[in-house]
């Protein structure tokens, strides 16, 4: 609620802040939610994939490169790329996972 009461009345430029910010952090979310929700052994893909992706994210909303890849948000599609990373990591790494012939 205080959110919504802020952004009701502050600046533009200070809710574009906070929509950037939070679209910033939350990129982090998929290797936060690996690491803490699944009991699996983990590798370096999502770190790696995080540290690109965060400064992509930067310079895209610096404005050194485009907003969009195939006409989606670039937050969007990273966010997606990386939670797609992160279900395909645990998914392979699943010791309960058995393949049955």
């Amino acid at each position: 609620m205080l959110a919504l009461g802020l952004s009701l009345v502050s600046s533009d430029e200070l809710v574009l802040l906070a929509r950037t910010s939070f679209a910033g952090t939350a990129l982090l979310a998929p290797m936060i939610f690996l690491g803490l929700f699944a009991d699996i052994e983990r590798s370096l893909l999502l770190p790696v994939l995080t540290m690109v992706a965060v400064p992509i994210f930067l310079l895209s909303s610096l404005g050194f490169i485009g907003n969009s890849v195939f006409e989606v948000r670039l937050d969007l599609f990273l966010m997606a790329v990386l939670s797609l990373s992160a279900l395909g990591e645990y998914l392979s790494k699943r010791k309960d996972l058995e393949i049955v012939d």
